[in-house]
């Protein structure tokens, strides 16, 4: 994470994902008349790729310790999405779309191609769809077109 200070435009804080509570620092100082003011100094927050991937996989109250820019949020509410899952159609299962998640997509793929009459897919969030023969082309077209989604940016 970098920390740019808004009102001197110095980057004050350049490293690894660290926990801030806020976007705002209070500090009080003292004047030369010896009064003591409070002063702000706010501060704009970037975050790479690895670090948004791991905002994604916490817990909503542990991210929101984390101050992040409009773009941010979008991109770690996508992420969301491709780590914990969004429904499939009524079925009561969220479909993760990790890499995890891909390759058993090819693995029940190939068992329906080797002739198999069902099958269940379980994902990495531990979830589980029953698939058929039947059921299997529209679930993979939909599996396929949401985690392209993912990659449409890059």
């Amino acid at each position: 994470m970098k920390l740019t200070n808004t009102t001197t435009g110095i980057v004050e804080y350049n490293n690894v994902l660290a926990k801030f509570p806020g976007i705002s620092v209070f500090m009080t100082v003292v004047q030369e008349d010896a009064e003591p003011v409070q002063k702000t100094d706010t501060y704009t927050a970037e975050y790479s790729g690895d670090e948004l991937e791991i905002l994604a996989k916490m817990g909503d109250d542990e991210r929101g310790k984390f101050p992040l820019s409009e773009a941010d949020q979008g991109k770690v509410d996508q992420l969301k999405v491709k780590y914990f899952g969004e429904e499939y159609g009524d079925s009561g299962v969220q479909v993760p779309f990790t890499s995890d998640d891909a390759m058993g997509l090819l693995q029940v793929k190939a068992a329906f191609e080797l002739g198999a009459d069902d099958t269940v897919m379980v994902f990495s969030n531990d979830q589980k769809l029953p698939l058929t023969p039947e059921s299997f082309p529209a679930f993979a077209a939909w599996f396929t077109q949401k985690r392209n989604s993912f990659y449409q940016d890059a």
